[in-house]
């Protein structure tokens, strides 16, 4: 798998969040709902203050429970201020992340094979902190065609 190292700043990141599990037959579903949710209901926009330079939006990973395979997911946007109601802040530690970039990619096939390959990768496995991993869209309205980072926290 093709990554490259990379530090990052810290950033904060506000949306609405759902619970998943990498054991459930429904996990697709229930992530493509938060999405949809996110976007088809305007939360974007409902956000305050936000910046969408380099990135528009963002599909956060964190809160793992390796026992069950579960995490927290949180679609948002990046912002310094509070959370609306109805939504969560959740902080991005600045550190090294492992950096997949996506370019001219489905949006949703390319985000899933993106990390299927992940999880099948022992070495960057072994390198993880299973902190906060994020998905980082760079701006565009074509989903079928987008540029999308992917990064992965490291120990």
């Amino acid at each position: 798998m093709n990554y490259e190292i990379v530090e990052l700043p810290a950033r904060t990141v506000v949306g609405p969040t759902v619970r998943a599990s990498n054991n459930s037959p429904e996990e697709g579903a229930v992530i493509g709902q938060l999405w949809q949710r996110f976007m088809g209901e305007g939360m974007d926009r409902a956000i305050p203050e936000t910046r969408v330079e380099p990135y528009g939006c963002f599909g956060l990973y964190y809160d793992y429970d390796m026992g069950d395979m579960s995490y927290k997911m949180l679609v948002g946007c990046e912002t310094d201020a509070d959370a609306p109601e109805g939504m969560e802040a959740q902080a991005i530690a600045a550190g090294r992340y492992a950096k997949i970039a996506i370019r001219g990619g489905d949006c949703v096939a390319s985000v899933q094979k993106a990390w299927e390959d992940i999880w099948a990768d022992e070495e960057l496995t072994a390198q993880r902190a299973f902190t906060v991993d994020f998905e980082a869209y760079l701006p565009g309205e074509d989903m079928s065609c987008a540029d999308i980072d992917v990064f992965v926290a490291l120990k």
